[in-house]
């Protein structure tokens, strides 16, 4: 047999060797496989041998089990055999015919189609599910989040933020930002929305100064004119435990626990966003050069000058001023005054105003009609600010919980470990003389 005519008889024995081996699911069947799908070769190498010698073939030494006497061979099919709806697919190694070049196998195929009752088809309960209280809930989630999108984006663009009269402060030591008064503003004057442009409202949050937004869906025309005829001189501490607004008349502060504000139920659910606050890249050499700030109260704040910087905008930067203004409780203020020597109070809080989404139209001659009434607490200055005084807001801080750490079999080892003191037992002075 010649050269490349051995070497290819040898790798297509290999190759259906390999095949019948990795599809062979019982160890006791292999050997009947291996001959089954070698038989096609074995005609092959006794047609060669045959135009030699008229002897038989004989095999190898220690080969003595490669009999293909007993084989029966199968026409291959046009087609391989569907497999079961249950059996396993595994790959399967292609082998052709040498002088034709027909594949003589074929990768195992599933019969896809079904016969009986399960061919028939079935009703899917899609109005049961339109229904149910778990597509609602959802739904309702994710379109209070959207009302609350829509609003905080509404300020964000049309808000007059920028007018608010605030200016914000990078310190040069500490590196942490101040919101400064420019000019002297009288109570009630500055609003600041706390507007996330890069986040979104959330169900719950931990964060400790996060601020609650709360929605109510299918609000009545009623409702809605006497709500929205809430005078916004009259500071309410809002329903989070971010902070509280002190009136006047109101000392001290009420605590959220005993305001009376709208509570969670079917119609009415909280939300909360996350304070956010990000810089543009500081690429100023050597400090910057000292100018005059941005207005005439920020050039002296807190004794010291002001510098520009050189700032490069990467596109994700977001600075509501609202999130620059200090959040402290009365110890931290305590601990700012005594550190600064200054006489700073509580001039900022919450005042809740709420904002109204409207859905008008119909379908199906129904009308789809929904208003969402979104409250929002806008940061205000709760008494008057004279010119470069810094914003601040009182934060309630809530008690850590005091967790035990559980014991384990360490602490009742070391506690056996551990000698008992016995009690001293008052000695005789040997200095003094006894009479």
């Amino acid at each position: 047999m010649p050269v490349h005519a051995r070497s290819a008889l040898l790798a297509n024995v290999s190759c259906a060797a390999t095949d019948a081996f990795a599809n062979c699911k019982n160890y006791r069947e292999l050997v009947p496989e291996l001959l089954t799908n070698t038989y096609t070769f074995y005609k092959e190498i006794s047609e060669w041998h045959s135009r030699k010698t008229t002897e038989p073939l004989q095999p190898l030494a220690g080969s003595g089990w490669i009999m293909f006497d007993n084989v029966k061979t199968a026409a291959p099919k046009a087609k391989a055999k569907a497999a079961g709806p249950s059996a396993k697919l595994l790959p399967k190694v292609i082998t052709y015919d040498e002088d034709t070049g027909k594949p003589l196998s074929w990768q195992k195929q599933r019969d896809s189609t079904t016969t009986g009752a399960a061919a028939a088809a079935a009703i899917v309960p899609w109005p049961e599910w339109l229904a149910s209280a778990a597509a609602k809930d959802f739904v309702k989630q994710n379109a209070d989040m959207a009302a609350i999108t829509h609003v905080l984006h509404s300020m964000h663009c049309r808000g007059g933020v920028h007018t608010q009269g605030v200016v914000v402060l990078l310190e040069g030591a500490s590196q942490k930002c101040t919101a400064v008064a420019v000019d002297d503003m009288a109570e009630f004057t500055v609003h600041l929305p706390p507007c996330v442009p890069r986040g979104k409202a959330v169900r719950e949050s931990s964060h400790p100064h996060k601020v609650a937004i709360m929605v109510e869906t299918n609000v009545s025309k009623e409702t809605a004119l006497q709500r929205a005829a809430v005078k916004q001189n009259k500071p309410v501490p809002d329903a989070s435990p971010t902070a509280i607004a002190p009136t006047k008349e109101q000392q001290p502060a009420s605590t959220p626990e005993t305001l009376n504000l709208p509570q969670d139920s079917e119609t009415v659910t909280t939300y909360y966003v996350i304070p956010e606050f990000k810089l543009p890249e500081d690429v100023t050499e050597q400090g910057g050069r000292e100018v005059d700030a941005v207005a005439s109260a920020a050039k002296h704040v807190h004794g010291k000058r002001q510098y520009q910087r050189i700032w490069k905008w990467n596109g994700d930067e977001t600075m509501h001023p609202s999130w620059a203004v200090a959040r402290l409780s009365e110890s931290e203020l305590r601990k700012k005054n005594s550190a600064s020597g200054g006489n700073q109070v509580f001039n900022m809080g919450l005042v809740p105003k709420q904002f109204n989404v409207v859905t008008v139209g119909t379908i199906n001659d129904q009308s789809v009609a929904c208003t969402v009434a979104v409250t929002v607490p806008i940061l205000t200055n709760t008494r008057n600010v004279r010119a470069g005084e810094e914003l601040i807001m009182r934060a309630t801080c809530k008690e850590k919980d005091q967790k035990r750490k559980p014991q384990t079999w360490k602490d009742d080892v070391a506690k056996q470990e551990t000698p008992t003191k016995r009690p001293k037992v008052a000695q005789p002075n040997d200095a003094v003389l006894e009479v």
